[in-house]
């Protein structure tokens, strides 16, 4: 009677393995390598992009004559 029961174990003991490695990544964490399933890579792209723009924004020359003339437009 405990014979059906074996591979019904078995089944569930593997697909529970198999959904705890798609969700934490086991083995990059027992081997010590870096884990993307934390979206920690979109975070550092959206930072390169940050600064990217900054460094573009800042490499154009601004003059103090067309940031005081487009303030509020009364003298």
């Amino acid at each position: 009677m405990d014979r059906p029961q074996i591979p019904i174990v078995l089944g569930v003991s593997f697909y529970t393995l198999l959904y705890l490695h798609y969700k934490y990544d086991l083995i990059a964490r027992w081997k010590g390598e870096p884990i993307y399933n934390d979206y920690s890579y979109i975070k550092q792209a959206a930072e390169r992009e940050r600064a990217t723009r900054l460094a573009a924004l800042s490499s154009f020359p601004t003059s103090e004559t067309s940031l005081s003339s487009s303030s509020t437009g009364a003298n």
